[in-house]
């Protein structure tokens, strides 16, 4: 039998609840405030713990938080009486796996019960590595080809360690920054270093995609999902430019995330600063914040050029031959100079494209100024 903890300073609301849980086969057990949860919660097991977050002494999401320190797999649903992002927005940064509104509505609080039962029955709602994969899994290192996440720069070691968190977790995942700073490297690695690997990496260019084809692609005719999210359940879902989804999809793939979203990790990414966008009515506000749990911004090359000479180092290595010439590429003086004086206005992919080149066309094996401009 499933057992559910019930928290809410309101009597009244025990008695519905009570009826309400007890033909879905759950256990219930009920506090009236966050310390007493907490209290029942350290002592017994519980599948899923629904809390009003508006509560004294201890608030929904303060306990939320203890409760996540002691399982952070654990299933917690809040209930806010606002009815505002406000409100819903530290709950899901939080951990809370959802949130309904108050007053409840039976039939969407049973849902959300439900979905949160089946969840942890597959264990799906938090996915540490050490439990769901059979390998060891290294804590995270820059990938020799994941240029955008090499070097020292301040902002860099920040996407870093970002990084380094998010492969451990299901967190959504929004990745911003201009165009060409290798926003894709870093949903590629997030993907590959982390227990999500065992399963797809689908990846849509939302600003190429035709908005009929991708909505019948990702919510399906019966709005229910449809063969993207099919293939990316167990994996990860990577929406590049998620700004040009249109409103309406916009509005529907949020409706969705809330019920499918916990069976696959999702990344996005972004050139549009989408809080700007938010405050023009460019962008949902619901999606938005289903997406941008954890935000990772990169910096275009003109901001991190005391990485240059690590970047250019690497792909040196990634773009030469050893099987036949061991000779390894230098690097002149001169040549880095001239890389740092340079405008890169396309970033990582055109700072790619201009040394492999070069390495294509040294004799040498020295890389200088003139062989960079050939």
């Amino acid at each position: 039998m499933s057992s559910v903890l019930i928290v809410d300073d309101q009597k009244e609301l025990h008695d519905i609840l009570k009826v309400v849980v007890q033909p879905l086969g759950c256990d219930a057990e009920f506090a009236f405030d966050g310390q007493e949860a907490l209290d029942l919660f350290k002592n017994n097991s519980f599948d899923v713990v629904l809390s009003d977050i508006s509560m004294t002494p201890m608030d929904g999401i303060t306990l939320l938080n203890e409760i996540k320190d002691i399982d952070p797999n654990a299933i917690v649903i809040l209930m806010t009486g606002y009815g505002s992002m406000e409100t819903a927005v530290p709950a899901l940064k939080s951990g809370a796996f959802d949130y309904i509104q108050k007053p409840l509505k039976i039939k969407e609080f049973v849902a959300a019960l439900k979905k949160g039962l089946d969840a942890k029955s597959r264990g799906l709602i938090s996915r540490p590595i050490a439990q769901t994969s059979q390998r060891t899994i290294p804590l995270f290192q820059a990938s020799e080809n994941c240029y955008a996440l090499i070097g020292k720069n301040k902002q860099i070691v920040k996407a870093q360690q970002q990084v380094d968190r998010l492969i451990k977790v299901s967190t959504p995942v929004l990745v911003q920054g201009p165009e060409g700073t290798g926003k894709k490297m870093v949903a590629l690695t997030i993907h590959h270093s982390s227990s999500f690997n065992e399963g797809e990496l689908v990846a849509v260019d939302c600003s190429i995609a035709d908005q009929n084809v991708l909505k019948e692609q990702l919510v399906g005719r019966n709005g229910l999902g449809g063969p993207l999210l099919e293939r990316a359940t167990g994996g990860s879902l990577y929406l590049q430019s998620v700004e040009n989804l249109d409103l309406g999809l916009q509005a529907t793939f949020s409706k969705l995330l809330k019920a499918v979203g916990h069976e696959f990790r999702l990344i996005c990414s972004s050139e549009a600063d989408l809080e700007e966008k938010m405050d023009a009515g460019e962008f949902s506000y619901e999606l938005f914040y289903r997406i941008a749990l954890s935000v990772i911004h990169l910096p275009g090359l003109e901001d991190r050029k005391d990485d240059l000479e690590d970047i250019v180092r690497t792909i040196m290595d990634n773009s030469s031959n050893f099987k036949f010439d061991s000779r390894k590429i230098e690097l002149s003086d001169e040549a880095n100079n001239f890389l740092v004086d340079q405008s890169w206005s396309f970033n990582l992919e055109q700072l790619v494209q201009k040394v492999t080149n070069a390495v294509s066309n040294t004799e040498d094996r020295v890389i200088t100024p003139e062989v960079l401009q050939a």
